[in-house]
């Protein structure tokens, strides 16, 4: 019977999202596999999938991370305009950052909580 690595019991969802979002910064997008990821955590890419389901929920995470971060404050927006002006001028700082999670949101509708 194999034996599980002790560093996968202790890993979170949290820790993997950020090492995905450091992979995505440092090497960009198409790097980000989860073989990759489960090489820099120095785990087995099977115990990635006790926190994500795939690539694809692993990415939509960083994205909301992302959002959340750039998350413009309600208290800027009086109008419905002002908050879509708010909202486009994030997202427009977080693909000049980071040009390659463009690809993610042309790839599939952006439903994360942070989103909406």
């Amino acid at each position: 019977m194999p034996t599980l690595d002790p560093r996968s019991a202790a890993l979170s969802r949290a820790e993997i999202v950020q090492a995905a979002m450091e992979v995505v910064e440092s090497d960009g997008l198409d790097a980000m596999t989860i073989r990759s990821l489960a090489t820099r955590l120095r785990v087995s890419p099977m115990a990635l999938y006790r926190h994500v389901s795939s690539k694809d929920d692993l990415l939509r995470s960083v994205i909301d991370e992302l959002l959340a971060a750039n998350a413009p404050s309600e208290r800027e927006a009086s109008t419905w305009r002002d908050h879509l002006t708010n909202l486009a001028l994030s997202l427009r700082t977080i693909v000049r950052d980071r040009p390659s999670t463009l690809a993610v949101f042309s790839r599939q509708a952006v439903t994360t909580p942070a989103a909406q």
